[in-house]
């Protein structure tokens, strides 16, 4: 897992994704929902929602620039979150 360090920087990191990579990223590493449960949601399986979240986080770190990190931790005013 990687520390996204400011909401405004996990909303970057996620505008490149699909609705449904958005959606699994929420319920799973947000929410804490497991995949099973969020495949039933979604109507998919759970092997399924595993390559999603595996490719939503992908996308993700391939955004997270060492310049980028930097600048988010200088901001400390904002949240913390884990993904």
């Amino acid at each position: 897992m990687e520390r996204v360090e400011n909401i405004g920087l996990y909303d970057f990191l996620l505008e490149d994704l699909s609705e449904r990579e958005k959606q699994v990223v929420d319920l799973v590493i947000i929410g804490e929902t497991l995949q099973t449960d969020v495949g039933r949601r979604l109507g998919v399986s759970q092997s399924y929602v595993s390559r999603i979240e595996r490719r939503a986080i992908q996308k993700m770190k391939q955004k997270m620039t060492p310049q980028l990190c930097k600048a988010a931790r200088s901001d400390r005013n904002n949240q913390t979150l884990i993904v």
